[in-house]
């Protein structure tokens, strides 16, 4: 049986808004909860690469993503 790769299946997800505010939203309430702030970077992350916000704000300025 295929497995799937767990990033691509969480960028794929994370792709839809509403899943990726949920998913933010969990990750916030569990920074505050435990103090933290690198798990909540972290889904912040995916969710800006699921988007790829990044990589549109560097074509805009046309200069490379890195």
């Amino acid at each position: 049986m295929p497995t799937k790769d767990y990033q691509t299946d969480l960028l794929k997800r994370l792709a839809n808004p509403e899943y990726a505010a949920q998913y933010l939203k969990a990750a916030f309430d569990e920074t505050l909860v435990d103090g933290n702030k690198s798990a909540f970077l972290l889904a912040l992350k995916n969710v800006v690469d699921a988007t790829g916000a990044m990589q549109t704000v560097a074509n805009e300025a046309k200069i490379s993503r890195k």
